[in-house]
């Protein structure tokens, strides 16, 4: 008998049933462990095209090349080859492929690693695999199996195995489907392991949807230990755009800026900045003298105001004080004359506007509105506005502009998205509200 056969053999216990399944399966593991082998070369085939290989193989020996996974290494198919350690790019399109499989088939699989004749749990290795098919084929609904199986076994090596597959399946389940994805999370965050609040943390920071915000929002409130954690992926996640959600998390992490908890007040710092948080100004001030956070503080106000006045607790005290008395005396005349018929006076404000940017999302919500009744040349002085306001929620909002006629708006809507999501697309209504969840234009085809 064969190498090749014996190997295989062992990678599918149930391989030899049927002679003639047997040899197709035979067949097909084998084309399958080839081309793997093969994509590490350095004049390998593309990865959409070793994909699409493996998905013509997928239907037959998906077992072989699940158990793969578990094994974690490439066999060798030659005596004198060697077999190879899987890589992750490796093991990322083998799972690929296999997302092409029904759910039905997918689930079955992840049964067979988590059900042992002996009913012992199963090694961690099966278990992160078996969590990847549950999130591939179950969606959110698998969630609850999922954070169960993966509840870590003793040993570091183990918790990073199954930090590494709840940081993989939720960012697929968000993907499928973020609004039930959130909701299955909400429901069971309690239930998680606290050692696994990391892994949560992170794939919501990856999935880089303001609404997560929410979740970490609850993370940080509940659970004390990953308070640091959940502050650093709120500042990838931003502003969420619901004002009663941002000024509850404003408001959680304004009772952190406490100079005896310098960790902390590090932190809730640098968050508070990336959420454009006015109400924490004073205090941001406060800390830019005798605290271990001043540093920190001094980014955050900086990223508020879009200023640069240095560690000063005098310059910004004056601008602060500035700032409260524009709101205070100022704002809503510019309101009025914002959304008013005088044009010349519409436009007066919008310059106004765009150089107080103490409560920049509340300012930026009322140049988008001004927008719908805009003339043209207003619209153009309106996404520069919304540039230099900084407010991030505001970007979907400019997409349908991408598509209009006028030349010097569609570049005046570009260059503002850019700066407004740090993303560098083209001028494509399309794929710009792909990657915001906006509304193409109505000149967009796509």
């Amino acid at each position: 008998m064969s190498a090749t056969w014996l190997l295989l053999m062992a990678l599918a216990p149930g391989l030899a049933n049927s002679d003639e399944l047997a040899s197709e399966r035979t067949v097909a593991a084998t084309r399958s462990i080839r081309v793997l082998r093969d994509s590490r070369l350095p004049d390998s085939a593309p990865t959409d095209v070793v994909v699409q290989t493996l998905r013509g193989e997928i239907a037959v020996a998906h077992s072989e090349l699940i158990d793969l996974l578990v094994a974690g290494r490439v066999p060798a198919l030659e005596e004198e080859e060697e077999a190879q350690t899987l890589s992750v790019p490796q093991r990322d399109m083998v799972l690929e492929a296999l997302a092409s499989l029904p759910s039905g088939t997918l689930l079955t699989q992840a049964e067979r690693l988590l059900v042992t004749e002996d009913q012992e749990v199963p090694e961690i290795a099966a278990r992160a695999v078996a969590s990847r098919l549950l999130a591939m084929g179950g969606g959110s609904e698998s969630m609850r199996l999922i954070f169960s199986i993966l509840a870590p076994l003793p040993g570091a090596s183990a918790n990073g195995r199954c930090m590494d597959a709840l940081e993989w399946s939720i960012e697929t389940v968000l993907a499928a489907d973020r609004g039930s994805a959130h909701i299955a999370l909400r429901l069971e965050l309690f239930n998680i392991p606290k050692s696994l609040m990391a892994s949560v943390l992170r794939a919501l920071g990856d999935d880089g949807d303001p609404s997560g915000l929410e979740i970490v929002l609850v993370i940080a409130e509940r659970f004390p230990g990953a308070r640091i954690q959940a502050f650093a992926q709120a500042r990838r996640l931003g502003a969420s755009g619901d004002p009663d959600l941002d000024q509850w998390f404003g408001a959680l992490l304004r009772r952190f800026l406490d100079p005896g908890k310098p960790n902390l007040a590090r932190s809730a710092a640098l968050c508070l900045g990336e959420l454009a948080d006015s109400e924490c100004v004073g205090d941001l001030i406060d800390l830019l003298e005798g605290s271990s956070a001043q540093s920190e503080a001094n980014w955050a106000l900086c990223r508020i105001s879009g200023l640069r006045l240095g560690p000063s607790q005098e310059r910004w005290r004056q601008w602060y004080d500035d700032e409260i008395a524009f709101f205070r005396d100022s704002y809503e005349d510019c309101l009025g004359d914002l959304h008013g018929p005088d044009r010349g006076r519409a436009v007066y404000a919008i310059r106004e506007l765009s150089r107080h940017r103490l409560h920049r999302h509340r300012v930026a919500n009322e140049l988008v509105l001004a927008l719908d009744d805009a003339e043209p040349s207003q619209r153009r002085l309106l996404c520069n506005a919304l540039e230099a306001m900084g407010s991030r929620p505001s970007a979907p909002a400019l997409v349908r502009f991408l598509d209009d006629p006028d030349p010097v708006l569609v570049a005046a809507a570009l260059r503002a998205l850019r700066t407004l999501t740090e993303l560098n697309l083209p001028a494509d209504s399309g794929a710009w509200a792909l990657a915001l969840n906006a509304q193409p234009g109505p000149g967009h085809s796509g």
